[in-house]
């Protein structure tokens, strides 16, 4: 499993079991828009804090992150990490940036982190894809914070930013029941035209 990459989706599910049922974050979201143009692979909050997390599964796509060729990314970073006379929350930066990455990045990742110390506040998340050492699809044990975040800033999140979470979490439930409805219309009709 060394050299094949893993999916983003499988990181973001065991995120999501993590923060959601490990943590116990009482809101948790996915493909989040926030701040303009920017985008939050994953965004949780346990009402105090507000926390991004942006997936990363290879070290080219960590890197670009940073470079001058994605400017959304690096207009993110410059935006989340400007000292600001004025509220935070106005400006809808979460209080703790995370990057979350297979095991196999965490020594060249850390190592870039260290090298940059302006992203010194900011997280590391390793994903165990071989953890437990069995061939059951389960989320538990994979996740592990191994850089905590420090805060970008200490307030409160912003009622606009808890909005923006819950009205994600809300068209994410919608899409979900959406595809159970397809799905078993689809079954039903396959029964229906295998019954003939």
């Amino acid at each position: 499993m060394a050299n094949k990459q893993i999916p983003s989706t499988d990181i973001k599910r065991s995120l999501l079991y993590y923060f959601r049922y490990i943590q116990e974050n009482i809101y948790i979201c996915t493909e989040c828009k926030i701040n303009r143009n920017f985008i939050a692979d994953i965004l949780f909050s346990n009402s105090s804090s507000i926390s991004e997390v942006e997936v990363k599964t290879t070290y080219s796509d960590f890197i670009a992150d940073f470079s001058k060729e994605n400017k959304s990314h690096k207009l993110k970073h410059e935006e989340y990490l400007k000292e600001r006379n004025n509220s935070y929350a106005l400006y809808k930066i979460p209080n703790k940036f995370y990057f979350a990455i297979p095991q196999s990045l965490y020594p060249k990742c850390s190592q870039y982190l260290k090298d940059n110390p302006q992203y010194s506040k900011y997280g590391i998340i390793i994903y165990r894809a071989n953890y437990p050492d069995n061939p059951y699809p389960s989320t538990e044990g994979r996740i592990k914070i191994v850089k905590s975040a420090k805060f970008i800033h200490n307030e409160l999140p912003d009622k606009e930013m808890v909005k923006i979470i819950v009205k994600r979490m809300s068209a994410e439930l919608i899409k979900l029941y959406w595809f159970k409805i397809y799905v078993a219309i689809y079954n039903i009709m396959c029964y229906t035209y295998l019954s003939r």
